[in-house]
């Protein structure tokens, strides 16, 4: 079996984001507070979760970015799907 080209592989980040059953990446929208709060989630995150938030953070420059310490999901303030999307597959997730 020969190894993958390097264009194929991800690249050796501190931190993986895997899909969901259905082959897309885990990023939602919600709202909540009768539509007045919109947030995006970021489900199925392994390893460290706290560089992917202050990268995220650092792309996203004046939105809120906190990890909820029990599900390990990363939550943003405000709709950002588009840019998470790009930024994740930047990087060949």
């Amino acid at each position: 079996v020969e190894p993958l080209n390097a264009e194929q592989c991800a690249p050796n980040l501190p931190y993986f984001v895997s899909r969901s059953a259905n082959n897309e990446l885990p990023i939602y929208t919600l709202r909540k507070r009768g539509g007045n709060l919109k947030m995006t989630r970021i489900k199925k995150i392994d390893g460290d979760r706290h560089i992917l938030r202050d990268e995220l953070k650092s792309l996203l420059k004046n939105s809120d970015c906190v990890v909820n310490s029990v599900t390990g999901h990363i939550m943003i303030k405000g709709h950002h799907k588009p840019q998470v999307e790009k930024f994740l597959r930047e990087r060949m997730f």
